[in-house]
């Protein structure tokens, strides 16, 4: 069983917080926070609408209940119900998944905001959501303390770049702070349940926003089962907040070109989550690729990275199997004629020396 209680408003500094407590079986009480600079305090509601949403995996990995003591929007406890057959489907024997009943008072709000916003990391997905579905935003969602969990000073100037980059694109950026990253770590990880922390995130904006999009990490037709899928957006919309994962009618690579052709964005991109960076390490697996992505496309990253690309950075980089289909993209791209033969045996190698030579 997993319970979430103690739903409230709380300020702290120059900040709102909405705040709840989690108990679930064998493990230790947290208090989970999503927060906004007070000057956007009003768009938090007390809800326990962003917590159902939030917590969902987590509570399938805890037992056959989930309780949460403020009410939900009615529509998402039917919703719910039909992410968790996919969540099973995806992930049910690799994390030992149970269906849970959802115990939680089902109450209609009022009417929330008709804000628009997308989330914006300043990177390929995001950029593009923005640039190529952003039609109709009047907002961005950003928060630093996802990317960058121990670190104050690189979540400061991760802000700081994003507001700057969210600036050029004429939109307002609002700052989110949140522990569900590390909360989400606990359990299944950030990976298979960023999407569904990100829309409960939405969720509790509802005072602000009426639409949520967020981008989709794989095109439908490759077959990945990922958080940010389409098929798990319309379970955890509401009637007040709609989510929309977006982008998955595209590859990553060809993100990349789209991009490319963009006065200016290339120059802002930040790509890298690693905490010995300021920027773009330009070592990371994710570095190395968005580099050689960008040399692809014929893009000039001269000065993104803090280190050169070269053939045997890219030989020795090791990759799991759901980053070797974008490096499969790049070999399959006509522009890979612009890096030469040096980068595609250095692809294939690093491919070879992962396990990950045969496309599927």
């Amino acid at each position: 069983m997993l319970v979430v209680d103690r739903v409230a408003l709380r300020e702290d500094r120059d900040a709102v917080l909405l705040v709840a407590r989690v108990r679930a079986s064998g493990r230790d009480a947290v208090e989970l926070r999503i927060g906004v600079p007070a000057e956007h305090g009003a768009a938090l509601r007390v809800s326990g609408t962003p917590w159902l949403v939030a917590t969902l995996m987590p509570a399938m990995m805890s037992g056959r209940t989930l309780v949460v003591d403020a009410p939900v929007a009615p529509e998402l406890v039917g919703g719910v119900e039909r992410a968790q057959e996919v969540m099973l489907d995806w992930w049910g024997p690799r994390y030992r998944l149970e269906r849970v009943a959802v115990q939680a008072p089902a109450s209609s709000a009022a009417g929330g905001g008709q804000g628009r916003a997308a989330y914006f990391s300043g990177g390929i997905d995001s950029y593009f959501t923005v640039l190529e579905h952003g039609a109709g935003l009047t907002h961005l969602l950003y928060s630093a303390s996802v990317d960058f969990q121990h670190d104050a000073g690189r979540r400061e100037r991760a802000l700081r770049a994003n507001q700057l980059a969210a600036a050029d694109l004429g939109l307002p950026l609002v700052p989110v702070s949140t522990n569900l990253r590390g909360f989400h770590d606990g359990y299944a990880g950030w990976v298979h349940g960023y999407a569904q922390a990100l829309a409960g995130i939405g969720h509790a904006l509802d005072g602000l926003l009426g639409e949520v999009r967020i981008s989709a990490a794989y095109r439908t037709d490759q077959g990945i089962p990922w958080a940010s899928h389409p098929v798990l957006a319309g379970p955890v919309s509401s009637a007040t907040t709609t989510i929309h994962h977006v982008g998955s009618d595209a590859r990553r690579i060809d993100k990349v070109v789209a991009l490319a052709e963009r006065d200016g964005v290339v120059r802002r991109l930040r790509v890298c989550v690693s905490d010995d960076s300021e920027g773009n390490c330009g070592r990371c697996e994710k570095c190395l690729r968005t580099a050689v992505e960008l040399a692809v496309a014929g893009a000039d990253s001269d000065g993104l990275f803090e280190a050169p690309l070269t053939p045997g950075a890219v030989a020795a980089t090791r990759m799991r199997r759901t980053e070797a289909i974008w490096w499969h993209e790049v070999l399959e791209h006509p522009g890979m004629a612009r890096l030469g033969p040096a980068y595609r045996q250095a692809i294939e190698a690093a491919l070879m020396a992962s396990g990950q030579r045969n496309r599927r």
